[in-house]
């Protein structure tokens, strides 16, 4: 069994190791794909750990970070708002013969 985080580091640390000091960025970029193991482009869960790893060592070296979204905080009328609507929805669809089965999309938003 693969333990897909220490490989990556190992990996990573390895061709840092094998770069020089004066390495562009570029230069970083092309020697990671290279270097890749095939088992973490084979996989999804593989990939997004590559990703993962190969992002915050380049970051260290120029590579500008994601920037987060922000996240709109409801205040409690908003999700009242939002929750009552959802309802109505629901009522709405299930006399025409639908049936919902989610959770209302406020109860799954960031605010609690």
């Amino acid at each position: 069994m693969i333990d897909w985080q220490k490989t990556a580091s190992a990996v990573i640390g390895e061709v840092h190791r094998n770069l020089p000091a004066d390495a562009d960025l570029a230069a970083r970029k092309k020697a990671l794909r290279a270097a890749r193991p095939w088992e973490f482009g084979s996989t999804s869960w593989g990939r997004k750990v590559w990703a993962k790893h190969s992002r915050k060592y380049l970051e260290k070296f120029g590579l500008p970070p994601i920037k987060a979204k922000p996240v709109k905080q409801l205040s409690p009328l908003e999700r009242a708002k939002r929750a009552t609507e959802e309802h109505q929805l629901k009522l709405r669809l299930s006399g025409l013969g639908y049936q919902i089965d989610h959770a209302p999309a406020a109860s799954k938003g960031g605010a609690a």
